[in-house]
């Protein structure tokens, strides 16, 4: 019973510790806070269970041998957890110089976390076992030691250490596991913060490609910046799929940019929303929120060279809006001024 209640303590310890400080420590370093926020909740909620799972392997048999399956075991892990962090978020793929860097890079992560975490568990075990629960056993009634003295046969099976079974302590972590993860969903897992303000970031006429997740289901997109005024005035379009073409207006500060739909070049605007965008921009990434919020938004930068303008772009559609307005204006001055002429007549 010590021995589960010691796992326990420790494992939500080192859970703790891995929450707070370790996780979002890997995740500066890998670059986690550029990408959305359900893609930072998924990193963060696998290396909390590779923490935790490391944690109680080590607190349940504390052997040289489980010592090496926490660094193997958290060595494949990691690699496997930031690759596949990678692929689902470039949704192409990988050149086999990237898969290798980023197979190293995971190793390393998940290497460093699960020694990290056999090490912190088994001082805490130390801890507990050598100095905390002597101490609560001492601090127990002096009539509890009143009982019948136990036979010594008896006394001998207790002390025995019992063997259990490899394949159900492996079972009983992994269901430990199963059941962690719908209670980390729930979780308001930790953000791994925006990238920082650069007020000195110039943004410049570009093209992005990127998608947008809403409700669990991604939408591609194509962002083209066709104007950005020195005050950081921003004119341009973004296109969904061939079906909408939306003209964007809003303003640059710095590298955080805030713009919205402003009207349909291609499309009926009776079948979309103007809709406000949040995002930060770090070297040729893009990430933030779209649909006022409620979506996130990530893009790569593809080209400085956006499309030269025309009657489907942004400044060939403003520019023909502007001039028929003209024309209309300077139509309605002629009918006044005719009626004027008759009524003087």
């Amino acid at each position: 019973m010590v021995r589960w209640l010691t796992a326990l303590i420790t494992s939500l310890v080192v859970g703790l510790i891995s929450y707070v400080w370790a996780i979002p420590l890997c995740g500066a370093w890998l670059g986690v806070k550029f990408l959305p926020p359900d893609k930072q909740g998924t990193f963060t909620a696998e290396l909390m269970l590779l923490a935790v799972g490391a944690s109680l392997l080590i607190s349940l048999m504390p052997r040289a041998t489980t010592m090496f399956t926490v660094m193997s075991g958290g060595t494949g892990v990691g690699a496997i957890i930031v690759l596949s962090l990678a692929i689902n978020v470039n949704r192409q793929p990988l050149p086999p110089q990237y898969v290798q860097m980023g197979g190293m890079i995971g190793a390393f992560i998940g290497f460093s976390l699960a020694v990290g975490a056999a090490m912190a568990t088994l001082m805490l075990k130390l801890i507990l076992e050598w100095w905390l629960l002597p101490k609560l056993k001492a601090e127990e009634p002096a009539d509890a030691g009143a009982e019948a003295a136990p036979s010594p046969r008896r006394q001998a099976q207790r002390t025995r250490p019992r063997k259990s079974s490899p394949v159900l302590k492996i079972a009983m972590v992994l269901m430990a596991g199963i059941v962690l993860i719908p209670i980390m969903k729930k979780v308001n897992l930790p953000m791994f913060g925006k990238p920082s303000h650069n007020p000195n970031y110039r943004l410049t006429p570009s093209v992005w490609k990127g998608s947008i997740t809403y409700k669990g289901q991604d939408y591609p997109f194509t962002l083209v910046f066709e104007q950005v005024d020195p005050a950081g005035q921003l004119l341009g379009y973004m296109d969904w799929e061939g079906q909408y073409r939306l003209v964007v207006e809003g303003k640059a500060g710095g590298n955080h940019l805030v713009f919205d739909d402003t009207d349909f070049i291609i499309g009926d605007p009776r079948n979309g929303s103007f809709d406000k965008k949040d995002v930060w921009i770090s070297g040729d990434r893009m990430v933030g929120t779209d649909k006022n919020g409620t979506a996130t938004l990530q893009a790569r930068k593809t080209s400085s060279s956006p499309p030269l303008p025309d009657a489907k772009t942004a400044v060939g559609y403003r520019a023909n809006k502007q001039a028929l307005a003209a024309t209309w204006s300077k139509h309605v001055r002629v009918c006044e001024d005719v009626q004027t002429l008759d009524q003087h007549r």
